[in-house]
This record gives structure tokens, sequence and C-alpha cells, in this order.
């Protein structure tokens, strides 16, 4: 009974650690595929699905192979963050690197004129060779600047006759940038004006290899239009003419010639593009003003630069006119001024006909500036008038809003010709050229101007002529006064200032008082323009102490004013001492005296005695200087005292 006792103690012993073996193991093999279950998918988020994990009881091993070093170091981290140090075995390999890649292969040729710029990588072998040969050929390999870079590979496909075709397009363009690539050339230049760029453009396409790609980046200058011009005329019968057009960009002539089209204007007409425009807003002024010519039925639109005249047809009457006026004037930006004049009527012999007269006015300002308005018979006739105007007054100088009418009495283009040749004879007038009369008005400089005037037309036959000019006295003077030599001036300048205020001096001494220094600045402004000029600095002094004292006094005090304008002004100054010889008022008086201690400035010409005796004065003190060197006799104190208000 014992024994079966302890047998069946033995055997549930042995049954319950059976169980408990078989419990432990079965838990241990859970959390192994739970810990590399959790890696895998951290490693998995993190992008690296190369890796392999292997689990052996708590201990992880993570395999595979890593694309470079830096994805294997990631990957551990992130295993050995989740798993803990120690724990964690590396068999991580890392993948060969690939052979080296072919370097990127590129040139950049500038070139300005003879000097030639290289820049870039190229290949070691050939490049440098085939690039001097090029420039050598081209006749431009004299001045090149090299700052290529080399690598030891093989020239890629295409980059040979890329670099033929680039050398080829820097021979014929002076100056130019042409990027080089295998297979590829880009040029950038620019050409004359609009034709040389269509020339250029068409050369560089057709000479291009076919198995090179090209891209161009061609540009040309636009001009400048001075002034900017418009002119739109719509006729009674319903003809219409845009001449004088200008805009800035193809989408700004675009819409100036849409609305002309809309009003009746020809399919040929065209505006010249060119920079110059005075406001963004031209073309829209432009669109606006011939519009306004259309709402009309006819009439007239110019612009000149920001000068707008809008004129009626022959028929309107004034109050319609005044209204489309003050439309038209409100709808313009405001930098445009607007002027609205309608069409003059004449009646004929039967008195039941009104028909159009016009008038031509040209209007010259006192500075210089003509402003021509009008009609002319045709183009011709406007370039002429246009080209004569700006050669009388210069080609800055004219401003014109001229019309083109061929219905214009005879003899018309003559008669206005000559009234602006005779507009260029006056100061500032105005001129009127009517059907039956011509008229010149204005200021002239030149006293016996009217009669000039007068005589320039008994050699013409422009018709019945009216002269009103009156000469101008105050202007002429002006003009005369503006015509000196700039060194009067500047003398005159001087005078004044010390006129004003006196330079001043510390008593009985040549060094000038600081209450003066604003003097010594104007006098030294006032001789800027005059670099060139002469001057003699003269001081004087009373009469009042010992006469050598005060001559030796006069001559350091005018070499003290010289010597402190001598930085600060390029004319030529020449000191002199006169002492007490040349008194301007009486010495017997306090202010006699006061006025006799002064520093004179005098304009000495090449041909004026006075330089002369300059010098002979100065080489005479000099000499004297020696012999009365000692002569002190008088108290200087006193002498001191004498010019102590210098």
């Amino acid at each position: 009974m014992r024994l079966r006792a302890i047998a069946f103690a033995v055997t549930a012993l042995t049954a319950t650690g059976a169980g408990a073996w078989w419990i432990g193991d079965a838990t241990a093999t859970y959390a192994e595929r739970r810990l590399a279950g959790d890696l895998d998918a951290a490693l998995a988020a993190a992008g690296h699905d190369w890796t392999e994990v292997r689990a052996d009881g708590l201990r992880l091993t993570l395999a595979g192979t890593a694309p470079d070093e830096t994805a294997r170091f990631h990957a551990i981290e992130i295993a050995r963050q989740a798993t803990g140090i120690g724990s964690l075995e590396d068999a991580v390999a890392v993948a060969s690197p690939n052979p080296a890649a072919a370097p990127a292969f590129a040139l950049e040729l500038l070139r300005s004129g003879a000097d030639i710029s290289l820049i870039g990588l190229v290949p070691e072998q050939s490049a440098r060779p085939t690039i001097a040969a090029g420039l050598a050929a081209a006749g431009i390999g004299a001045a090149v600047t090299d700052m290529l870079e080399t690598a030891d590979h093989r020239p890629p496909a295409g980059w040979d006759a890329a670099l033929a075709y680039g050398l080829a397009v820097l021979a014929d363009l002076p100056r130019a940038q042409v990027a080089i690539a295998p297979g590829a050339v880009s040029v950038t230049a620019m050409a004359e004006d609009a034709a040389a760029l269509t020339a250029l453009t068409r050369q560089l396409e057709d000479r291009a290899p076919e198995d090179v790609a090209l891209h161009l980046d061609l540009s040309a200058p636009r001009p400048v239009i001075a002034p900017y011009l418009l002119a739109f005329r719509l006729a009674p019968d319903g003809t219409a003419t845009l001449t004088g057009c200008s805009a800035e960009s193809e989408s700004d002539a675009e819409g100036i010639l849409a609305a002309a089209r809309r009003a009746g204007a020809d399919e040929a007409a065209e505006c010249r593009l060119g920079l110059g425009a005075p406001s963004p807003d031209w073309a829209a002024a432009a669109v606006r003003g011939i519009e306004a010519v259309a709402d009309l039925g006819g009439g007239s639109f110019a612009l000149n630069d920001m000068d707008a005249l809008l004129i009626g047809p022959p028929d309107l009457d004034t109050e319609t006119l005044a209204a489309a006026g003050a439309a038209l004037d409100a709808a313009l930006p405001r930098i445009f001024s607007l002027a609205t004049r309608g069409a003059t009527r004449l009646e004929d012999d039967a008195g039941d006909h009104v028909a159009y007269a016009p008038e031509f006015r040209a209007v010259l300002d006192p500075e210089g500036i003509v402003r021509l308005s009008g009609p002319v018979g045709d183009r011709s006739s406007q370039i002429a008038v246009l080209g004569f105007a700006e050669a009388l007054f210069g080609h800055q100088s004219v401003r014109a809003t001229l019309l083109l009418d061929p219905q214009l009495p005879e003899g018309w283009p003559g008669r206005v010709l000559a009234g602006i040749e005779a507009l260029a004879l006056l100061e500032s007038g105005t001129l009127a050229v009517t059907g039956d009369s011509l008229t010149v008005s204005g200021l002239s400089l030149q006293e016996e101007a009217h009669r000039e005037v007068e005589a320039f037309f008994a050699g013409r036959d422009p018709g019945p002529v009216t002269v009103d000019v009156a000469f101008d006295a105050k202007a002429a003077a002006a003009s005369a006064s503006a015509a000196r030599p700039p060194e009067e001036v500047c003398a005159e300048q001087v005078k004044a200032i010390l006129a004003e205020e006196m330079i001043l001096f510390e008593s009985g001494s040549a060094r000038i008082d600081d209450a003066s220094a604003n003097v010594i600045e104007a006098i030294a402004v006032a001789l800027e323009p005059c670099p060139a000029a002469r001057f003699e600095v003269g001081g004087h002094t009373d009469s009042v102490g010992n006469a050598s004292f005060n001559q030796r006094l006069s001559e350091r005090r005018a070499a003290a004013v010289v010597e402190a304008l001598s930085d600060r002004a390029e004319a030529q100054l020449t000191p002199v001492g006169y002492g007490p010889e040349r008194p301007i008022a009486d010495n017997d008086t306090e202010e006699g005296r006061a006025l006799n201690r002064r520093i004179e400035f005098a304009l000495l010409r090449d041909d004026d005695e006075a330089a002369d005796e300059a010098e002979e004065v100065a080489a005479a003190r000099e000499a004297g200087e020696a012999d009365g060197a000692g002569d002190t006799s008088e108290n200087e104190t006193g002498e001191d005292e004498a010019d102590g208000q210098d």
C-alpha cells in the first residue's frame, strides 16, 4: 500500500513537470514570434524592406543586404531601439557600389568681340585641342580665358557634333553665349534689328545638324520712337485713315488697329513698334480717341506724346462737339491733355454751302520747343514738314500732330514751309496758315526782327502775309548776359560777395578771422565754374602807421586768402599787396579807413595790362623786402590798432 502511494506520487510529479515544460516552451516561442514580427513591421515602415529578422529565444539576428552603409546603420539603430542593446546580432551586409557614372559634360562659350571665355566640364583627351583648333580657324583664338575642368572619360554620344556646331555658331556671332551639352546646343544673342533677327534665326536653324537639338534665345532691340504719334481721320464719305501709329507691343498695336478697323480703316493699316510711350495707357488713349471720332461720324483724333487733339467733322454743331470732347476728356487717363477743335466753315459765293477750311498752326515757346498741328497733303508732305522743322529747331524740340488731307488748297506745302522758316527767326511766337492768309507773330531778341521777317517774305510768294513781331528788350539783355564769358560772371559774383561782407583778419595779423569762414566758402563756390580763370587777389590797408609794415601786412593777408582758397578753387590766384597805395575812401575818418582795409579780386586776361602790372608789383615788393626787412621803427601795436577791424 505504501509502495503504491509512493509510485503514484512519483508519477504525478513527473506528469506535472512535463506539463510545465510544455507551457514554458510555448510561451517562449510566442514571445520570439511577437518580437520578430514587431521588428519586421518597424523596419518596413522605415523603408528597409531588404532586412531579414531571425529569432533564437529572446535573441534576434538582423540580416540582409543593405543598399549602402547609411541604410545599414539606420536599420540597426531601429532594431536596437526596438529590442534593447545587447540582444541584437548584426549580420547585415552592404551591397557593392555601382561603377562610377560618366560625368555630365557641358561647355559654355562666351564671346564679346575678340574676347572668348570657356567655362564647364569637358572630356580630357579631345575637347581642348578641338576647341583650340575651332577658335583658331575662325580667327578668334587670340584672347581666350580658359576656366575649363576635365574628366578622363570618353565623350558621350552627341558630344562631338554639338561641339563642332557650337564652335561654328560662335565664329559668326561677335557677341553671344553658346551652351553645349551632348546632342544639344543653346544660343543666346542679340541682332541689330527685327530684319537681322529673322535672318539670324533662319541661318542658325538651317545649319544645325539633324542630331543636335537647338534652342535659340535671340532678341533685337526695339527702336525708340520720339515723339510718340498717332493720327486717325474719318472723312465725310466714311473713308478712314490711320497714320503715324506708334505702339510698344504687339498686343497694344493690335488693340489700336482693331479699333481703327471697326471705324472703317483699311486692313493694311499698321503701327510702328518701339520704345518711348509716355504712358502705359497710351494704347488705351488711342483706342478711346478713335472710338470718339467713330461716334461723331467723322473728324479726326491725334496724339503727340501726351497731347491729344479731337477735331469734329465740318457739319457738326458746336454743342455736340463740346459734349463729345468732354466725354473723351473724362475717359482719357489724367496724364493726357485734350484739346477739342471744330472745323472752320466758309460760305461759297452762293451763300448756301459750307466747306472745310484747313488751318495749320505752329507754336514756338521760349524754351525752343515748337508744336506743329494741322493738315498736310500726303505722307510725303508730312515727312518734308517734319524734316524741315527738325532741321531748323532740332529733332528733340519738335512736337507734331499732323493730319493727312488730300483736299488742301494749291501751294499749301510751300506756304507752311515758308511760315515755319520765318518762325525760326523769332525767340517765341505763333504761325497760322489758312486757305487765304499766313500770319507770323511773336517776340524777338533782335531790334530789327519785324523788318527782317517782312524782308524774308518779300522774296517769296506765300500770298497775303501778316507780320506782328515785337522786340523783347528784357529777354535780349538776359540773353546777352548769358552769352558773357563765365569768368566775367565769376568775377562779378565774387565782387558782390565782398561788397556784402568783407574778409576780416585778427588784429595786426594775416590770420583770417573765424567769422569770415563763410565768406571764404562763398567765394570758393563762386569760382567753381571758372577753373581756367586768372585772378589777382589784392590786399589793401589804410594809411595809419608805418608804410613798410602796412605793405608787408597787405601782402601777407592777400597770400593768406589765396592759401585759404587753394584747396577749394581751381582758378589761378595771384596774391599782390598794395599797402595804403590805392585807397577808395578818406583815410582821415574811421569809416573811410575801414573801407580802405580790404581784399579785392581782379580778373586777369592774357591781353590785360593788369596782369603785367601785378607781376611787376609782386617783383618790386619782393626786391624791396630785403631792404626794409629790419624797418620796424613804428610801433606795431599802433598799426595793429589801425588794422584791427580788417
